[in-house]
């Protein structure tokens, strides 16, 4: 096994946006001549998994880290510009043909800087990157905040008359030029689990009957049951106690209780009417400019970000301890 490889993001995400992180990644390369390369795209009961390589990851940080502050002001704009006309080209309900190429091409265009945006907030480990976000805070909480993995193209696909989330760009034009539709057998599978590998910036579907041997070529499934105590980025301080309720995909946001903690892989802005409901937030992803962060100082809510496992080391009624002060989530009973 090599230990290059990573679990480095898990969230809910959609085939269709799937597909779209795949394309983003080459239009990245070809912007700004560095991207990752390799990526394994695990999905399983909607939950994606992106397994990559430090190494790519590293070169990213670095490249981000040695651009102008000019120039980095000057991706978060054009991010945010793209963004607010996507936004109003999904005003009218009706989805045409015409109106879908409009659609995707932005949806294209602005995913190339919206990945810097995104690898962006993971440098800010570095002290230069960490200064020039903390002098332009408003801006990159407004990108990070408000863009967020493009889902409101997501969520514009799903209420269609049917859920074209399910389907990539390809098979969405078809449809809406010939009304045909991939078989219900390969529209499960995407439901229930796929792998995706791309390599070489090119994308190769795994067959099912392959998948969990691929997976354990390049990645540990580790067993978390003697862990009691997380350390994680301390978002917002403070320091709280409840019981732990872990929340992996968004259908789910109705269970959380107000008094509970909410465990999550990362937060988007759907999370947000049901924040105020917990007094405390851990993620397993995510940074001091993550979403998660950005809610939490907001709000005011004690927050652990970036634990990494947090998901699979606790379970949902654990009684747990966020000390936001040292960043540490500890299980008391």
């Amino acid at each position: 096994m090599n230990n290059d490889w990573y679990e480095g993001a898990a969230r809910e995400l959609s085939f269709f946006t799937t597909t779209e992180i795949i394309k983003a990644y080459t239009s990245m390369q070809k912007k700004y001549g560095i991207a990752f390369y390799s990526v394994l795209f695990h999905s399983k009961k909607g939950v994606l998994r992106m397994i990559r390589k430090k190494s790519e990851l590293n070169a990213i940080i670095d490249f981000i880290e040695h651009q102008s502050e000019e120039f980095v002001i000057g991706q978060f704009k054009k991010a945010l510009s793209l963004y607010e006309k996507l936004k109003k080209a999904l005003q009218k309900k009706a989805l045409t043909q015409g109106k879908f190429q409009k659609v995707i091409s932005l949806c294209e265009e602005l995913w190339a800087y919206n990945m810097f945006c995104i690898y962006f907030t993971y440098a800010t480990e570095r002290k230069r990157v960490k200064e020039i976000s903390g002098r332009n805070y408003a801006l990159v909480a407004k990108v990070r905040n408000e863009i967020c993995n493009v889902l409101i193209l997501e969520r514009f696909l799903r209420h269609q008359k049917i859920d074209l989330s399910e389907l990539n760009g390809r098979e969405i034009q078809l449809y809406l030029d010939k009304k045909e539709l991939p078989d219900e057998k390969e529209l499960k599978e995407r439901r229930e689990e796929y792998l995706i590998f791309m390599q070489d910036l090119k994308a190769t579907r795994i067959p099912r009957s392959k998948i969990q041997s691929t997976l354990i070529h390049y990645i540990e499934d580790a067993d978390y049951t003697h862990l009691r105590e997380l350390k994680g980025i301390v978002a917002f301080k403070g320091n709280v106690s409840g019981p732990a309720r872990i929340i992996l995909r968004k259908k789910d946001l109705h269970l959380l209780k107000k008094g509970e903690i909410l465990v999550t892989l990362s937060t988007s802005p759907d999370f947000v009417p049901y924040l105020l409901k917990s007094v405390g937030i851990v993620t397993d992803y995510g940074g001091v400019v993550s979403h998660a962060a950005i809610i939490a100082r907001e709000e005011k809510i004690p927050c652990i970000v970036g634990t990494k496992i947090a998901t699979k080391v606790f379970k949902n009624g654990d009684f747990v301890e966020v000390d936001a002060e040292k960043g540490v989530v500890r299980k008391i009973k």
